[in-house]
């Protein structure tokens, strides 16, 4: 993800890194790759 202007942060403390707070589970992705894979139909909205 890149900004337009790089000085520009979403937090108010300069010293964080804003791509260090994401990680994956792994796990969860697979979940959702085999639902995917399997062709279930997404349900309706009313």
């Amino acid at each position: 993800m890149k900004y337009r202007k790089a000085g520009v942060t979403m937090c108010a403390d300069s010293d964080v890194d804003e791509f260090a707070h994401y990680c994956v589970d792994g796990e969860v992705v697979e979940a959702m790759k085999s639902l995917l894979v399997m062709g279930a139909p997404l349900p309706q909205s009313a």
